[in-house]
């Protein structure tokens, strides 16, 4: 009608201050990026450390894998390590042995089912995991302290986030495929077992 002036609606209540259009959409951009760039990183120096211990990236997961179990007050198959790893009996079986050989796996026997046989990590294998992982811990907990426990609590906010946001992806791709012997994908390691956190 002539003379009347529209109106955009109000914003959803607790999102006043949101923006619309391409400049919304540019902070999400250079915080995926940096997220991406955070990761090769971390990847590169995850290499490094495999190259030290002389070992790959699978027998590094391992690893972390049975380190969780053991913070946790558990011990894990080799079946265990199997499905969290989603290997084959064969592909896991090489895996155990080649870290055995080189001195950062036992096989002991449960003492509760002697039928059963257990993986632990040496201490010799944690102890130099830390040493390896401890230069990491350092300058992140020297780049962190630079911030106010303000920034800090929202640093974690996000990172709780992106942590599920990246847990829901791996359920979804876990989910198209197709054969999938196991009912769920495994867990992300628990940060009380990640070498960095433990080389604090």
């Amino acid at each position: 009608m002539t003379g009347v002036t529209s109106r955009a609606p109000d914003p959803p209540p607790g999102n006043e201050g949101a923006t619309k259009g391409p400049a919304a959409h540019a902070p999400v951009r250079r915080v995926s990026l940096l997220m991406r760039t955070l990761t090769t990183e971390m990847q590169v120096y995850a290499e490094l450390v495999c190259t030290r211990l002389d070992i790959n990236r699978s027998d590094l997961t391992a690893l972390g894998h049975l380190e969780k179990a053991r913070v946790e007050g558990h011990a894990m198959t080799q079946a265990d390590l199997g499905r969290a790893l989603r290997m084959s009996g064969a592909a896991i079986t090489a895996l155990a042995d080649r870290l055995q050989r080189t001195g950062h796996l036992v096989r002991i026997r449960s003492g509760h089912d002697r039928r059963k046989i257990l993986l632990e990590a040496t201490e010799q294998s944690r102890e130099t995991s830390l040493q390896c992982f401890r230069p990491l811990a350092h300058a992140t907990t020297t780049a962190l302290q630079r911030y106010t426990p303000q920034e800090l609590e929202l640093v974690e906010r996000v990172m709780i986030d992106l942590v599920e946001a990246a847990r829901e992806a791996s359920q979804q791709v876990w989910r198209q495929q197709d054969g999938s012997a196991l009912s769920a994908p495994p867990r992300l390691v628990d940060p009380r077992a990640d070498p960095v956190h433990r080389a604090l």
